[in-house]
């Protein structure tokens, strides 16, 4: 697993909503946000530390135990979303997905959003299944 020294040094966001950077800032004690490079996946406005000041909860413990906790958390939601079909909150969770992936060290496939081996298989469902498999967690 990534140290949370590695994560704010080498994180950069992946949804378009933010949605990835949000959960993790849950994790980020408010005085090294200042040292993560935050800026929009789409372009445009960098993200600075003063947006994010004003969060009111408290710091999660950057441990794997919690960061699996909430990649679980975070997979039941995605598996929903994508067996609904609504694609926008399906693809900004694979996003969170993929980072909870890359900050635990997952040895998965990378299967790209809605695609697996040359064909539509929708809304991130097959990566979804595939990191649930490898932490051992049953998606509903």
């Amino acid at each position: 697993m990534k140290t949370l020294n590695d994560v704010i040094k080498d994180y950069r966001v992946g949804s378009f909503d933010w949605r990835d950077l949000g959960r993790l800032l849950k994790y980020i004690p408010r005085d090294k946000i200042k040292e993560m490079t935050l800026s929009n996946p789409l372009g445009g406005d960098k993200i600075t530390e003063k947006d994010f000041m004003s969060f009111p909860e408290k710091i999660i413990d950057f441990t794997k135990e919690n960061i699996i906790n909430s990649l679980k958390n975070d997979l039941s939601f995605a598996y929903e979303k994508a067996c609904d079909q609504r694609g926008l909150s399906a693809d900004a969770m694979y996003n969170v997905i993929k980072m909870w992936v890359w900050i635990l060290e997952l040895d998965v496939k990378n299967i790209p959003y809605g695609y697996s081996e040359g064909y539509y298989e929708g809304y991130g469902k097959r990566y979804f299944e595939v990191v649930a498999e490898a932490i051992d967690y049953e998606l509903e």
